[in-house]
């Protein structure tokens, strides 16, 4: 059952974990600036970016003009308001934009962030790129991403096939045969094939090399976080047939991702 203040609650932790890991690097990005939030979803994370910038742009392939029938802004904002939260209009903007293609000109945000969207991005290396591209001088990126396709939980789908790496060792046509069975609508089961981008360790890494070689741009912070949602699916049979699969061990337990970059001055 959906609960609205623990989902803020855990888009607010997603905000602080950031601007901690920014102040232990002693990266000051709270002087009022334009903030930009890549793949920001239904913009759960303004309210809490505007701590720290003058103005947040949330971008999405979604379409808010249309959201909610067109009531987008209202509920978001009436969402805030229950929970005793912060959200000033004036100071957001909703904006349709595809990561891989931001329609924002170049060097024009002072800080860009990105909170679990890239594993749902087909091609993470435009979209660094663009991200790299829309930076101003001295501006700071913070990138993170949970879960990775390869985790025990990367389908995005456990809740309806809670089966730790089924995802990799099953047929789409059965892994979303399961999903039917576990009560998934039609939405959820046209969703699957395309939700994920389906990428791997190798593949981000690669995309960060290009970026990093093409652009102006330092990494700052790079780290990752590994562990199962339960410690016991390190037993289950679904992690050797991984392994069988061509799966790196190591490569199953990981679970984030996280970035931190700064264009040169």
């Amino acid at each position: 059952m959906y609960d609205e203040k623990q989902d803020l609650a855990q888009h607010e932790g997603d905000v602080n974990e950031a601007f901690t890991l920014l102040e232990h690097l002693r990266l000051d990005i709270t002087g009022g600036g334009m903030l930009l939030d890549v793949g920001g979803g239904h913009g759960m994370h303004c309210g809490f970016l505007q701590r720290y910038g003058a103005t947040v742009v949330c971008s999405d392939v979604t379409d808010y003009t249309s959201l909610y029938g067109g009531s987008f802004i209202q509920k978001i904002h009436e969402k805030y308001q229950r929970n005793a939260l912060s959200l000033d209009l004036a100071r957001c903007a909703f904006v349709r934009a595809d990561a891989m293609s931001l329609l924002f000109r170049d060097r024009y945000f002072d800080a860009c962030f990105s909170f679990n969207a890239f594993e749902h991005i087909p091609d993470p290396r435009r979209a660094f790129a663009e991200i790299a591209r829309v930076l101003r001088p001295g501006g700071v990126a913070y990138i993170s991403m949970d879960p990775i396709w390869t985790c025990d939980t990367g389908s995005h789908f456990f809740g309806r096939v809670p089966v730790p790496w089924e995802h990799l060792v099953t047929s789409e046509e059965n892994f979303r045969a399961a999903m039917l069975a576990a009560g998934a609508g039609a939405e959820e089961l046209a969703d699957f094939p395309h939700a994920m981008n389906r990428k791997r360790l190798a593949d981000y890494e690669y995309a960060m090399s290009r970026t990093l070689a093409e652009f102006p741009i330092e990494l700052v912070h790079h780290d990752r976080y590994s562990a199962c949602s339960d410690s016991a699916f390190e037993t289950h049979p679904n992690f050797q047939r991984a392994v069988e699969l061509g799966y790196e061990p190591d490569e199953l337990r990981l679970r984030r991702l996280r970035w931190v970059l700064r264009r040169a001055t």
